[in-house]
């Protein structure tokens, strides 16, 4: 089934609303998305992203410089929403202290 519902030992329909909060929510029964999992699985089922590069992920890499925004140096890639917010949060945090750090020295 490609949906977004799983179903209960008596068959009853329930909406997948708390996958999201683990995974990308795409619905389940996605035949094209098992297939492409698979393929993946068979070179690299999972590696954590901050600890070093992987193959696949160096190509997806080649092509950022052109693709960002603006002046953009610099990035940090986070596995989802809840870990990028965090982790802007704490570098947002970070900045803001290291520039109250400066202006105390100098001033």
């Amino acid at each position: 089934m490609r949906a977004f519902y799983i179903y209960d030992d008596q068959g009853r329909r329930i909406l997948d609303g708390l996958s999201g909060l683990f995974v990308v929510q795409v619905g389940h029964g996605r035949r094209e998305l098992a297939e492409v999992a698979a393929k993946q699985a068979e070179q690299l089922a999972y590696f954590p992203i901050w600890v070093t590069r992987t193959r696949r992920r160096s190509i997806w890499l080649s092509g950022w410089p052109d693709a960002a925004p603006g002046d953009l140096t610099a990035s940090f890639f986070t596995t989802g929403g809840g870990e990028a917010v965090r982790s802007a949060w704490k570098g947002g945090q970070a900045v803001l202290q290291a520039d109250r750090q400066a202006a105390e020295t100098q001033g």
